[in-house]
């Protein structure tokens, strides 16, 4: 089985979090761009990490979901450009774009007719081959929770030699709705293709209860940024069964004083699943400590979740979380 991985999200509001985390020792190196915020992005990437380009694991998001919920269009030529001017040339270790896809729904309304399922399809098909034709080998397209998996998904597998497909959840479905969607779509990968040979990345998927239970490639997470700079930070502890994300709210709200109280008077517990280069809780004052700090968290997740795959541990995982 492939090593499983996590990729941070960077976006232009947080990079001066962000700039420090690259200088600590065995950073992380799995990392996800959006091309609606590509030249800037890419701006910050080669003033501060041109010299780890060659250790980065770098996934270019086409944008297409922030595009779709203000209303706006990107047009495939431009995203093939802005490969070609800006992120072509750079010598990551590994390289995959995501497909320009068409999201069949509009925002606010779950529910999608055929008409429209099938020209969302068409379009993101006709897109995905335009990339291809561009000379970009790793396209991983992208099929969202409300798309019928056939024939959808099947044609998505079958266009590519290597599949690295991407899997959507719905934000605003339930998490048991979720849970029971993800069930059957890689049920139906590995009856139909087997356990090894379709790779998965699943978009916005952080929740313990959704990443270990299925064979994931990788999932993105933007939270250890995001949480960072509204004053909270993160330790998973893989001492529980099932393991646990701990959040911890430092800011200057009330609420704050109870938090840091508990995370003072746990510090100790909690110092094994920690950035060894912390030492107590006044360390954490600033945006940029907490995002390393947040960034080491998802780095032990991953470290955790390739762990008890060596251990056969998915069937349990899976049948738990599917009986709660």
């Amino acid at each position: 089985m492939r090593p499983f991985r996590i990729y941070l999200v960077l976006s232009p509001v947080r990079t001066q979090f962000v700039i420090s985390m690259f200088s600590v020792p065995d950073a992380h190196k799995n990392y996800l761009v959006s091309y609606a915020y590509g030249n800037e992005m890419f701006d910050f990437l080669n003033k501060h990490c041109i010299h780890l380009f060659g250790e980065m694991n770098l996934i270019l998001d086409s944008g297409a979901y922030t595009a779709w919920k203000s209303g706006r269009e990107i047009r495939v030529e431009d995203y093939i450009s802005f490969y070609e001017v800006r992120v072509k040339s750079c010598k990551f270790r590994e390289l995959y774009v995501v497909n320009l896809d068409k999201i069949p729904a509009r925002p606010g309304v779950r529910e999608v007719n055929d008409i429209r399922m099938q020209e969302a399809a068409t379009t993101s098909a006709a897109n995905a081959k335009k990339l291809r034709g561009a000379g970009i080998s790793d396209v991983i397209e992208v099929f969202h929770q409300g798309e019928k998996i056939d024939p959808y998904l099947y044609k998505m597998i079958a266009s590519q030699g290597e599949p690295y497909i991407g899997v959507s959840p719905a934000n605003d479905a339930y998490p048991t709705s979720r849970l029971r969607w993800l069930d059957s779509v890689f049920s139906e990968i590995g009856k139909r293709y087997g356990p090894d040979r379709v790779r998965t990345h699943g978009f916005g998927v952080t929740a313990y209860s959704l990443i270990a239970p299925f064979p994931w490639t990788s999932v993105d997470s933007a939270s250890f940024a995001i949480l960072a700079g509204y004053g909270t930070v993160t330790v998973f502890d893989d001492s529980l069964d099932p393991p646990k994300f701990h959040r911890f709210y430092l800011g200057s709200k009330p609420s704050a004083v109870t938090q840091r109280q508990l995370l003072t008077q746990s510090w100790d517990r909690f110092k094994p699943f920690m950035p060894p280069s912390f030492s107590s809780i006044e360390e954490l004052s600033s945006s940029s400590a907490r995002t390393i700090f947040n960034a080491y968290a998802y780095q032990r997740c991953e470290s955790h979740i390739n762990k008890i795959r060596k251990s056969q541990e998915l069937p349990r995982l899976r049948q738990k979380y599917l009986e709660v």
